[in-house]
């Protein structure tokens, strides 16, 4: 293995290894941090490569193998999306109470103090979507920006039940940021307003439990083969970074501007695009992009859902509306139940619906516009008809988690060491300048066959197209519409 990331490994000759896109090749020279910097990097990865080879060599085992795998879950956004909409669906007793002023309509001159009151659960809901989509698209900028490979493997053996994630690249580590972001702000919340209601002892084990999870993501992340501790401490330093910013500076003046004018959705929409716009892009076809753009949707969503529903819940108080009504604080086991049945279902109609309209619609307006799309490792919508039907996902991408017997590799036995030494993934070729040319190109179908006695991961799946940008804002955009404010009005209108 030389300094750069290409790996050298003893090969069939028939075959041509191809690296995959997180062992690519540097940077251009163009940029001076990463020219300067990464080599160290990458012999640090190196280093680290041999100590997590030696790790597993002494401790794999199959069910350890599948634990960490699976625990590794519980740190990605996925399984956040999965269970943050319940934070907006459901009530707590306890409310977060904020005093603004606002001009008296009977005079000009004078201003007059109104209280507003939110849901307490509200209010930790939308604080940890805003803290959790920092974290996954500035991890997934450093990703893209520094294009730092994984451990190698081999000598490492990688295991990941999603196979998105085992292709981008390695630092920082999201599932930390993630873990840390929400074990620390939970904390924070919990401390300053809820822990009043609970005993010393209770409060104790509540915050070593918290502490424990991040760790316990971070170990897994390692015993997988996922990250090096250099990525889980960057990503833990990126998590508690975020948190500590958003606790003491934007989230007392955002309550407040929920409350006010139109300052909220025109920061937001604008902060958003620039977003997008200038994400950094990778040497590869990393999914990072994919995942930022999806959860700047998702957090602009959040920001303008939030801001209107605030809105309408003030105009309500204020002059009295019979269509604007608070959820029930203690619905029944019936109603709770039906309440989140009828939520999941709403939300999935409308994830499908929306994107099968936007892929039907948008490749025609995109030709007919001539719309700009300057990205790598994306199919141009002049360059196709249409787009198959196996590219929607009855479920969102992002809030999949694979099917483990289809997409996630097998996990082979502790006792066959040769398992662990097959490369990431194999091309055959007469030529892998050839290959890699085509991968760079997005001219390979990268659907190549898995090694199913050693459970080397399928590819990341190629093509992507220019209108899956604009069809991730739009479905998520509404995603975030529909948990935290089309849904919650439709609750009590439904007697749910």
């Amino acid at each position: 293995m030389d300094r750069h990331g290409d790996q050298k490994h003893p090969a069939d000759p028939s075959e041509d290894i191809l690296p995959a896109p997180q062992q690519r090749l540097p940077h251009s020279a163009s940029r001076f941090i990463v020219k300067s910097v990464r080599p160290y990097l990458l012999d640090l990865i190196e280093w680290e490569t041999q100590k997590i080879a030696a790790l597993q060599k002494r401790y794999r085992h199959v069910i350890l193998d599948e634990l960490f795998a699976h625990v590794g879950a519980l740190g990605t956004h996925t399984a956040f999306l999965l269970f943050l909409p319940m934070l907006f669906w459901f009530s707590s007793h306890n409310v977060y109470r904020i005093v603004i002023q606002i001009a008296d309509p009977t005079s000009e001159a004078t201003f007059r103090e109104v209280a507003i009151q939110t849901d307490l659960s509200r209010v930790y809901g939308r604080h940890l979507v805003l803290i959790l989509g920092a974290g996954v698209y500035i991890s997934g900028a450093v990703k893209d920006y520094f294009c730092l490979p994984r451990p190698y493997s081999p000598p490492v053996y990688r295991r990941s039940v999603s196979v998105s994630v085992a292709h981008e690249y390695g630092f920082p580590s999201t599932h930390t940021t993630n873990a840390l972001s929400l074990s620390l702000f939970s904390s924070l919340f919990f401390a300053k307003f809820v822990a009043d209601g609970y005993s010393p002892e209770a409060q104790i084990t509540i915050h070593s439990v918290l502490a424990f999870y991040v760790v316990l993501i971070g170990f897994s992340r390692i015993f997988t083969g996922m990250h090096t501790l250099t990525d889980v401490i960057a990503g833990a330093f990126l998590g508690a970074a975020i948190v500590l910013v958003h606790w003491y500076f934007i989230m007392p003046a955002l309550e407040i501007a929920f409350a006010a004018g139109w300052l909220v959705p025109v920061v937001s929409l604008t902060v958003g695009w620039v977003a997008i716009s200038f994400h950094p892009e990778p040497d590869g076809p990393c999914p990072c992009y994919d995942d930022s753009v999806a959860f700047v949707g998702v957090v602009v969503g959040i920001l303008v859902s939030n801001w209107h529903y605030t809105q309408l819940l003030f105009n309500a108080s204020e002059y009295g509306s019979s269509f604007v009504r608070p959820l029930m604080p203690s619905p029944s086991n019936v109603q709770s139940g039906l309440r989140l049945l009828f939520g999941i279902v709403v939300i999935f109609l409308w994830r499908l619906v929306a994107k099968r309209v936007c892929y039907t619609v948008l490749p025609r307006l995109f030709v007919w516009l001539s719309l700009p799309f300057n990205r790598r490792f994306f199919t141009r919508a002049k360059d196709y008809k249409t787009i198959p039907s196996s590219h929607i996902f009855l479920t969102p991408s992002i809030m999949d988690l694979k099917k483990l017997a289809e997409d996630a590799p097998s996990v082979p036995a502790a006792s066959n060491p040769g398992a662990a030494n097959q490369p990431v993934r194999r091309l055959r070729s007469s030529d892998p300048s050839k290959a890699r040319e085509a991968l760079l190109d997005n001219k390979t179908d990268l659907k190549t066959p898995v090694d199913e006695p050693t459970g080397v991961p399928r590819s990341y799946k190629l093509p992507r197209y220019d209108v899956d940008i604009s069809t991730k804002l739009v479905v998520y955009f509404g995603i975030a519409w529909w948990a935290t404010e089309g849904l919650p009005l439709l609750f009590p209108l439904l007697r749910l």
